[in-house]
């Protein structure tokens, strides 16, 4: 019931439920000139961007390429899903519980998501965006697999602790820098 406004505004104004056909008719040029067919084959080599879903796209595009950008991407990446991963290896039967499942689920059905609409719409549609919502879960299942782990240690708060202080800066470091790039170019100086 929520949805069919939406639905039937499309309906009328698009001839279908969603817009994605316009928006590939308008995007083909640019993202799939030669027509290519997306498969999972594609999709291997595009997947990779998922996990990089921790700042805004835009940030991600101009400063990748900077070393301690890279680095700090890096070091959430392993943290994020790492701990997970070791606790699965390492301590499985305290790997799996209701709360980790609960924690884990959204991320992989969103990434699932994904995959299944850029292969069954044939649309280069694998982007990090549409897993932000999931990264605080997968935050809180990287300390809650950390506090297994380490049984409630040191390890794990020196884990939690690096992690948000590593966040943290990156944030404020990239949002000043384009803040600064904002307010130079309404001023004519960028």
């Amino acid at each position: 019931m929520l949805l069919a406004p939406w639905l039937a505004f499309n309906l009328s104004e698009y001839d279908a439920l969603t817009a994605n056909s316009l928006a590939r008719d308008m995007q083909r040029p640019v993202l799939n000139p030669q027509g290519n067919v997306y498969t999972l084959a594609n999709l291997k080599v595009e997947l990779p961007n998922l996990f990089d879903g921790f700042l805004p796209q835009e940030w991600l595009e101009v400063n990748a390429q900077q070393p301690l950008v890279g680095l700090a991407l890096d070091f959430l990446k392993v943290v994020l899903f790492g701990l997970p991963l070791l606790l699965v290896l390492w301590a499985p039967r305290r790997a799996f519980s209701r709360e980790t499942l609960l924690l884990a689920v959204p991320f992989l059905l969103g990434v699932a998501m994904i995959v299944g609409v850029s292969i069954f719409s044939n649309w280069p549609i694998v982007l990090p965006r549409y897993l932000y919502p999931m990264v605080p879960a997968l935050g809180l299942l990287a300390g809650l697999s950390a506090l297994r782990l380490f049984d409630g240690r040191r390890p794990a708060a020196i884990t939690f602790a690096a992690s948000s202080v590593v966040l943290a800066s990156l944030w404020i470091y990239l949002a000043g820098k384009y803040l600064v790039l904002d307010i130079g170019k309404s001023v004519g100086i960028g």
